[in-house]
């Protein structure tokens, strides 16, 4: 072999570790299907410290996967999305923002600088298998969270404490709506995660929207009340107290039932006349009736009796004793609202 043609193949040997130099052969399994990574390669000019050389190529690397992670994170999550058209009438937020920085923390580097022909490598990249950990345990949080919140509504609702179950369920429903379980599961997406596995987390969040539109529907009518609503009016029955008493108590929060079965509450109410004396005063008589009263209020999911008390109204009449317990019967409501209103909020 001539000295030439020696010469020249030592010159393109060189270019070639100058120009073609390769990443770190220990790299190589950071590059498969497994990591989510970014490669940066550079030269260093004679200006620049090999530590701020080194450290330009680490940012570059971890901004090129935070690009990567980003971009993907949103596309998955519009499949999130998708997959649950149809299957909720729950508005998700518009807004929805998604954060790398739990996930970037799992991020690593390393880095290879080649002092003789002042090149240098750094890697960032992130184990996939490390993210099916770490998102799989955050979806799994969430949903416990939320079905721990729903478990407590249904409790409050068995108790008959409907208001605050009702507040407690619209809660829920707003942090379903900002649906904070849509980056665990784009992540999952994102890194592959078994599809049977994916289907039990989308499962539950299904379960749980469906839970809630379902209790706050059946809550729409607030309070029902059943008045169990006996009167004597010396044999006669005397309907228009309870019609008083359910024109007061009815609001956009109450509504009243036939069934004490479907009632959160229960009033029952006897009111029985009865003759008083009669008092006669020049040529007038004044005829006297009272109205007892028995009341008392049921919890209906526990048939707790909350309230329990009896009264006597008197009035008089000149006319008999029937006109004179009639006045009785009209004045019963008003003494009765405020003591049934205190007592039936929850």
């Amino acid at each position: 072999m001539s000295k030439s043609l020696l010469f020249s193949l030592v010159l393109i040997c060189c270019c070639s570790n100058v120009l073609g130099q390769e990443y770190p052969t220990r790299w190589k399994q950071f590059t498969s299907v497994l990591y989510i990574y970014s490669i940066e390669e550079d030269f260093k000019d004679s200006k620049t410290s090999q530590s701020d050389f080194i450290n330009s190529l680490l940012n570059q690397a971890r901004l090129n996967v935070a690009k990567q992670v980003s971009i993907s994170i949103k596309d998955k999550s519009e499949l999130v999305k998708n997959s649950l058209n149809g299957v909720t009438d729950i508005k998700y937020s518009s807004n929805t923002s998604y954060s790398t920085e739990a996930s970037m923390r799992l991020l690593k580097t390393d880095s290879e600088y080649y002092s003789g022909t002042a090149k240098g490598f750094a890697i960032a990249y992130l184990d996939k298998k490390e993210l099916h950990e770490y998102w799989s345990k955050e979806a799994n949080r969430i949903l416990s969270e939320q079905e721990t919140d729903y478990a407590k509504a249904e409790r409050m609702i068995s108790l008959g404490y409907k208001e605050r179950a009702k507040e407690a369920l619209e809660k829920l429903k707003t942090e379903l709506s900002a649906n904070t379980i849509e980056e665990s599961l784009a992540w999952l997406e994102l890194c592959s995660y078994p599809a049977d596995q994916y289907q039990v987390f989308l499962d539950r969040h299904v379960a749980i929207v469906r839970k809630v539109e379902y209790a706050l529907l059946t809550l729409g009518h607030g309070i029902t009340i059943y008045l169990d609503y006996h009167s004597d009016l010396f044999g006669e029955e005397y309907p228009d107290t309870k019609n008083q008493l359910s024109a007061k108590l009815s609001s956009d929060e109450r509504s009243f039932v036939e069934d004490p079965l479907e009632a959160d509450w229960i009033v029952k109410i006897d009111a029985k006349a009865r003759e008083g004396q009669q008092i006669t005063m020049s040529n007038n008589t004044v005829y006297f009736a009272f109205v007892d009263v028995s009341l008392s209020i049921v919890k209906g999911s526990t048939v707790q009796v909350v309230f329990k008390d009896s009264f006597s109204v008197k009035e008089g009449d000149t006319r008999g004793f029937q006109q004179a317990a009639t006045l009785a019967f009209q004045n019963i409501a008003a003494q009765m609202y405020e003591t049934i209103e205190n007592n039936i909020k929850e």
